[in-house]
């Protein structure tokens, strides 16, 4: 890369950690954090994996009261809001994909100062629709309150963690098999997620520490952060080149945002899977809708749950469980 190519990457990144500062605290805050377990998931899982799953053909019906199962298996007091979501029409499925993935969001109309839920679901045919359903009703399960950047980010972590907990409860009770369920593909999310995440983390973090970037970054990189990458240039300009090829940059800026929630709360998700109650996790639901959320950072409310996301062993104990699955062994009932 030219001088003046890493001048024009500096003025996108001077712009981007604005942007971070404002809508991302966390991310910025942590970055370093990231970048580590961005490096060990790397490290852990560097083969070749792949999943299969069964199409069942399953009914709307059979879909919907499966979910409501699992819903009063988790707390009862969820069963009102779930019914809501059907009766009022906030449940949607598609049978053609029309939605660019699964999703719940809040819309709010201002010119007729309504605000109004979606929860939207590509038909699989699969029990994956029974796991999706259960992952987007408990992002609305918290539309009631208001949250914070931390909220917003621990909400991932409440929702991954019942979807995993909802295909353990099919394979338990209801007797199906790994495939029938998907039970790799929030691995396998992660691990895809965190190459894509890869390409750009370093760049941010050597701007962060470093400066303004240049041709000598490479070796203020290994001097001083002591890290070395012979890639470092590539990325940079794979990253200058998603900045100057983008009509829109805020999109570029959502891009690059919308992955390190779903790395570190499904990582989170496999360690409580084996280390917390589901009560706990409920605590930390209902907490993340309280106003006392907001005089809290994402790891004061972790350790309200028993979990300390500063010891390494949490990052250890979730990879390892991972690796059982992904090896096809058998899960603790």
């Amino acid at each position: 890369m030219s001088e003046e190519m890493y001048q024009k990457l500096n003025y996108y990144l001077n712009d981007f950690f604005l942007y971070l500062q404002k809508n991302h605290p966390i991310f910025l805050v942590n970055l370093d954090n990231f970048y580590n377990i961005n490096n060990e998931i790397i490290n852990e899982f560097n083969g070749n994996y792949n999943a299969k799953i069964k199409s069942y053909n399953l009914k709307y019906d059979e879909v919907y009261y499966l979910a409501r199962e699992i819903v009063e298996s988790i707390d009862c007091k969820y069963l009102e809001k779930f019914d809501a979501i059907l009766d009022s029409g906030i449940l949607n499925f598609s049978y053609e994909n029309e939605y660019t993935d699964s999703h719940y969001r809040y819309i709010y109309d201002y010119k007729k100062r309504i605000g109004y839920n979606e929860i939207n679901i590509n038909r699989c045919f699969s029990y994956t629709d029974v796991t999706t359903l259960i992952h987007e009703f408990f992002h609305y399960t918290n539309r009631d309150g208001i949250l914070t950047n931390v909220g917003v980010f621990l909400t991932e972590f409440v929702s991954i963690y019942f979807e995993e907990y909802a295909k353990r409860y099919l394979i338990n009770e209801k007797k199906l098999s790994d495939d029938d369920v998907g039970l790799k593909l929030r691995i396998l999310v992660l691990i895809l997620m965190n190459r894509e995440f890869n390409d750009f983390c370093l760049v941010l973090m050597a701007f962060d520490k470093l400066g303004n970037l240049s041709k000598n970054t490479s070796k203020d990189m290994k001097n001083i952060l002591h890290i070395s990458d012979k890639a470092f240039e590539n990325k940079c300009k794979i990253l200058l080149n998603k900045f100057e090829n983008s009509n829109d940059i805020e999109i570029v800026y959502e891009n690059l945002t919308s992955q390190y929630p779903y790395l570190i709360c499904t990582i989170l998700a496999y360690y409580a899977l084996n280390n917390n109650d589901m009560k706990d996790i409920i605590k930390l639901n209902d907490l993340l809708k309280n106003e006392r959320c907001n005089s809290y950072d994402f790891i004061e409310l972790l350790e309200k749950i028993n979990i300390d996301i500063t010891d390494d062993t949490v990052f250890y104990d979730a990879f390892a469980s991972m690796q059982k699955i992904l090896n096809g062994d058998k899960l603790k009932k």
